[in-house]
C-alpha cells in the first residue's frame, strides 16, 4: 500500500504546477541540489522509491550502496559493464550500484563498488548497511536479535506480508523471510527442526521462523529476497538478484530452490502464488508474465505442470498486462489501461463467463470504467473502479444483497454513501476481501472463519463491515480464515489458529487480532 502512495506523491512532484521537473535526471553530488521532492542518488536526481510500482509507467526502482531507492532513467540502460560510469555495474539491463547484490562479507567489512565496476568487500569499512553481512544477518538467523514484542526490533523493519492457506510470511526491511502455521507439503520454507504438532494434526511452526534454503548447492543460505507471496501449501519469492526461488507444493517442486519450476526463468521483479500454479513478471523487455504448476482449470494456459509459458491476451502476443492478481483456481489481469481479463476456473462465474465453465483463453469483463486495482479470492474477484469496487462470482461473497444468485457479471459494492476506497486486498487463499477507505479504515465482506473480520458475526459477511483494529494498517495479507496486517508496524494476525497460523507460540480455535510472537 505504500508503495501506491509514494507513486502518488512521486508523480505528483512531477506533474504538480503547469509542466514536469525539468531537473529529473540532471547529474547531482547532493538532493540540495535537486528540486521538489527528487532525490540524488545514483549520481542523478531522480523520483523517491521503495518498488517499480512507486515510479512512472517503464521505469524500474534501482538501489544503491545504502539500500536506498530511486527510480530508473534512460541513461541506465545498458548491455555491458563499459556502458556504466565508474562505480555502478550493469546489472538487469541497467546501471546500479553492484553492492546491492552483494549479501556476504567479513563482519569487519563491507561491500565497496570500485571503477573497475566491481563489488569488493573492504576491510575496517563496516559501518551497517544493506550489504553488510553483519548487518544482514545481525545474529538473527535464529531469531536471537528479535525482541519478542511483536515487531522485528531495532534491528529489522517488516514491509511486506502474505498470507496462504493456513500459513503466512513476511519480509524484513533486510530481505529476510520470516514465515509460520502449516508446515504441510514444506508451506512454510522453514527447516524440519522447527516443526511441532498442532491443533490441526499438521506439522507446524506457531512462531516467526527464519526460512532457510535447503540445498546450499543450489542457492546461498541464507536467503534475502526483495518479495514473498504464500500460497495452498507453497510459496514462491523473488531473490536479491531477481530470481525467482520457490518451495513447497507443486509451485516449487523442491526445497526453497532458485526457478525451482524446473526451467530457467529470465529475471523478474513480482511473483504470485494460487493454489498450486504461480505466475512471474519478467522484466523483459518486453515485461511479460509467465506461469507454472497446475493446469487443471486451465489458470497456467499451458499444457500440463511442469511447462511455463507466457499467458496470451487477445492480441496474440506476450501479456503485457500492467498487473496480475491469483484466486484460488483462476487469475485475471489489468491491460491497457483499465481493461480486466480473467481466465481458469470458473464455479461461480469467478472468471467472468456464466458458470460452471472453465475459461481457457482470457475473457473481458465488462466494467463501466477502467480498473486501477484487483482484489480475487477464491470465490469471487473484485476491481476498485475509480473509488468504487465491483465484483463477480458467489453472490455470497461479492459484498451486496443485490445479488440474488452467482454473477458473472459485477456488481457494485454496498458502501456507505461518500465512502471513498483507495485500495482493495484479497488473497488467493482467502474467502474474504477488504477494501480501505480515504481514512485509512477497513471495510471487509465475504468469509469470517475464525471471526477474522469480526467474532460475532457470522460467516459469509454479505455487505462490507468496517473492522476498526485493522484502522491505519499498511500491510493486509489475507488468508484463509484469518488475516495479517501490519498495524503501527507490529505485525498482528486474527482467526482461525489450529496450525498457528496467527504466530503465536500456541495453536487454538480462533484468536482476536493481536501481535505476533517473535522468537
Amino acid at each position: 500500500m505504500r508503495g501506491f502512495v509514494s507513486r502518488g506523491i512521486a508523480l505528483l512532484a512531477l506533474l504538480g504546477g503547469c509542466q514536469a521537473d525539468v531537473s529529473v535526471g540532471r547529474p547531482c553530488a547532493t538532493t540540495s541540489e535537486c528540486s521538489g521532492t527528487l532525490v540524488c542518488r545514483l549520481g542523478r536526481c531522480r523520483v523517491d522509491c521503495v518498488e517499480n510500482r512507486d515510479c512512472p509507467a517503464g521505469q524500474r526502482c534501482l538501489l544503491d550502496a545504502t539500500g536506498a531507492g530511486a527510480c530508473s532513467l534512460d541513461v541506465d540502460a545498458c548491455r555491458t559493464m563499459s556502458d556504466c560510469p565508474s562505480g555502478l555495474a550493469c546489472v538487469d539491463a541497467a546501471c546500479s550500484n553492484p553492492c546491492t547484490s552483494v549479501t556476504e562479507c567479513p563482519a569487519d567489512s563491507s561491500c565497496v563498488a570500485g571503477s573497475d565496476h566491481v563489488a569488493r568487500c573492504v576491510p575496517g569499512t563496516s559501518d551497517a548497511g544493506p550489504n553488510d553481512a553483519a548487518a544482514l544477518d545481525g545474529g538473527s538467523i535464529d531469531g536471537s536479535s528479535v525482541d519478542g514484542s511483536g515487531d522485528a526490533g531495532s534491528r529489522h523493519t517488516i514491509v511486506s506480508l502474505s498470507a496462504g492457506t493456513s500459513h503466512a510470511c513476511m519480509v524484513s526491511d533486510l530481505g529476510e523471510i520470516w514465515c509460520w502455521g502449516s508446515a504441510e507439503g514444506g508451506a512454510d520454507g522453514t527447516p524440519t527442526t522447527s516443526h511441532s504438532q498442532c491443533m490441526s494434526g499438521s506439522p507446524c511452526v506457531t512462531v516467526p521462523t527464519r526460512a532457510m534454503t535447503h540445498d546450499a548447492a543450489m542457492l546461498p543460505a541464507p536467503l534475502f529476497v526483495q518479495s514473498v507471496n504464500t500460497g495452498y501449501n507453497d510459496g514462491v519469492a523473488i531473490d536479491a538478484t531477481g530470481h525467482v526461488v520457490a518451495w513447497g507444493g507443486p509451485t516449487g517442486f523442491a526445497d526453497l530452490v532458485r526457478d525451482g519450476i524446473g526451467v530457467p526463468l529470465a529475471l523478474a521483479d513480482r511473483a504470485l502464488d494460487g493454489d498450486g500454479f504461480a505466475y512471474a513478471r519478467l522484466v523483459g523487455p518486453p515485461i511479460s508474465w509467465v506461469g507454472w504448476g497446475y493446469d487443471d482449470f486451465m489458470q497456467v494456459v499451458v499444457p500440463a505442470m511442469p511447462s511455463v509459458d507466457t499467458t496470451v491476451l487477445p492480441n496474440g502476443r506476450p501479456d503485457m498486462a500492467d498487473d496480475v492478481a491469483l484466486g484460488g483456481q483462476h487469475a485475471c489481469a489489468i491491460r491497457n489501461a483499465g481493461e480486466v481479463w480473467c481466465w481458469g476456473h470458473d464455479e461461480v462465474g469467478e472468471a467472468g463467463v456464466t458458470p460452471p465453465s472453465e475459461v481457457a483463453a482470457p475473457v473481458h469483463v465488462a466494467l463501466h470504467a477502467p480498473a486501477t486495482e484487483l482484489a480475487i479470492t477464491g470465490n469471487a474477484s473484485c476491481a476498485l473502479v475509480g473509488t468504487e469496487v465491483w465484483c463477480w462470482g458467489d453472490n455470497a461473497y461479492v459484498g451486496t444483497r443485490a445479488a440474488a444468485s452467482d454473477t458473472a457479471t459485477a456488481v457494485q459494492v454496498t458502501l456507505p454513501a461518500g465512502t471513498t476506497i483507495l485500495h482493495v486486498y484479497g488473497g488467493a487463499c482467502a474467502g474474504t476481501t477488504c477494501a480501505e477507505d480515504s481514512t485509512h479504515a477497513f471495510w471487509c465482506w465475504g468469509g469470517n472463519g475464525g471471526g477474522a473480520i469480526g467474532p460475532t458475526l457470522s460467516t459469509p459477511v454479505l455487505e462490507p463491515v468496517l473492522v476498526p483494529p485493522l484502522a491505519g494498517a499498511t500491510e493486509l495479507a489475507l488468508g484463509s480464515d484469518f488475516l495479517c496486517a501490519l498495524v503501527g508496524g507490529v505485525p498482528s494476525c486474527a482467526g482461525q489458529n489450529d496450525s498457528g497460523q496467527l504466530g503465536r507460540g500456541t495453536s487454538s480455535v480462533s484468536e482476536m487480532l493481536g501481535p505476533i510472537t517473535m522468537p
